[in-house]
């Protein structure tokens, strides 16, 4: 009796770890999509979308058993996190570009500069996607479950 109690468990055992990892390896991508979701809403929610390079970007990657990240363009992180400071207009940078699209024409003038500050938006769709894995896990435990 002791003996097909033991196989019994082994395979409740078994079970409980293909259920898990069932769940976990489609929830978490579930959970990538939400947070790249999160992020684009947010660049357009503050007006950030210039050219939509960067909106474009943003995407997840699956890079093994479950594990995904998120990628965007360098120049996202640094729009989340500069610290204030003055950048000179020069010919052929994007922020040259940006100015001229923004304020007309400009002369290239000697010392044309523009102060910059940061525009913290990843922090807030984190925010917003953390609130939602909660309900995306509970939905696909009840998917698994209900199959």
């Amino acid at each position: 009796m002791i003996i097909l109690g033991d196989k019994i468990g082994k395979e409740f055992k078994t079970f409980d770890r293909r259920i898990k990892v069932a769940i976990m390896n489609r929830a978490n991508k579930r959970i990538a999509q939400e947070f790249v979701k999160q992020l684009k809403r947010e660049l357009l929610s503050q007006g950030l979308m210039d050219t939509g390079e960067l909106y474009d970007s943003i995407d997840y990657k699956h890079i093994g058993r479950g594990v995904y990240t998120i990628n965007m363009k360098r120049y996202g992180i640094a729009l989340d996190s500069m610290r204030p400071h003055w950048v000179s207009l020069k010919p052929g940078r994007r922020i040259t570009q940006w100015a001229e699209r923004n304020f007309g024409f400009m002369p290239p003038s000697k010392g044309a500069s523009v102060y910059v500050h940061p525009h913290p938006w990843i922090d807030n769709a984190f925010i917003r996607a953390v609130n939602n894995i909660d309900p995306i896990l509970h939905m696909e435990i009840d998917r698994v479950l209900v199959r």
